[in-house]
């Protein structure tokens, strides 16, 4: 019955235009982004994506495809990582995200550092780089704790960091099938041209993002005080109403591992290639 429910909603939302997608003329974002995240919280990761999947198919009814078929990947990423984050999984949360965040950085076409016009040289991702770095800080790893609090203010702040976390792994998720299937189409096929776009696309996906985060946020916040007002509080299977105590000192360890074993690969390689 969920499952049906949800899907239905996203697929109700996705169809609406929100910002226009820059490259493509007459294509756009959809209201769904907004929404993906806010089932993830609701549902769990596991309820979440089947309903992201079957909404998105849902829609090429009617909006073709722009992604080759593919479109669901960001909007699905986004709500794995903020259902992944509910459920006090945050060590696997930030893995994913690192990963993606790597391979985006790592295509022959990506930029990394971005001129400004005021003169400074940034990160084209800093705003990436904040969203994993308050993902590993205590901030993240008490979010799932803070998202079952029944403070106003922790409750809006596990939710902000979840949202905003997982809006930033759609967006690099997005960039990725960009750069893979739609920069051929738009005959962005050097370095240079892939730079201009680049820095186009500076300026403007950090408010997308944070816009983003605070209506999610702030339909987050209030649907989970009136979802508990009302005594319906575990409804949903997303929201339990008591986590588990040990669950993100577990996380952390796990990637504190996970960080170490990076390290030592990469120091075993850069000793071969030395030698």
């Amino acid at each position: 019955m969920l499952l049906s429910l949800f899907t239905a909603i996203y697929a109700v939302f996705r169809y609406f235009p929100t910002f226009p997608m820059i490259g493509l003329s007459g294509t756009s974002f959809r209201a769904g982004d907004f929404v993906a995240p806010v089932i993830a919280i609701m549902l769990g990761p596991w309820f979440a994506v089947p309903c992201i999947f079957f909404g998105t198919v849902i829609d090429y009814a009617f909006a073709a495809p722009v992604f080759l078929g593919l479109d669901f990947l960001p909007a699905t990423v986004g709500a794995l990582i903020a259902g992944l984050i509910s459920r006090g999984r945050v060590g696997w949360a930030a893995g994913i995200y690192a990963i993606l965040l790597s391979l985006f950085l790592a295509l022959p076409l990506s930029t990394f550092w971005i001129r400004t016009v005021w003169g400074y040289t940034v990160p084209f991702a800093w705003l990436h780089i904040i969203a994993l770095l308050v993902l590993i800080s205590p901030l993240g790893f008490k979010a799932p704790k803070w998202i079952r609090s029944s403070k106003r203010g922790a409750l809006v702040l596990g939710v902000a960091v979840t949202i905003l976390t997982a809006t930033m792994a759609q967006h690099v998720t997005g960039g990725i099938l960009y750069e893979l299937i739609l920069f051929p189409v738009i005959r962005v096929t050097t370095l240079s041209r892939a730079t201009f776009f680049w820095s186009f696309i500076f300026y403007l996906y950090p408010i997308e993002r944070l816009v983003i985060t605070v209506i999610a946020t702030t339909f987050v916040a209030a649907f989970l005080r009136a979802l508990r007002t009302s005594r319906l509080e575990g409804i949903l299977g997303g929201i339990p109403s008591k986590p588990t105590a040990s669950r993100p000192t577990l996380e952390r360890r796990r990637l504190h591992g996970f960080t170490h074993f990076l390290l030592n690969h990469f120091r075993e390689l850069v000793r071969s290639r030395s030698d």
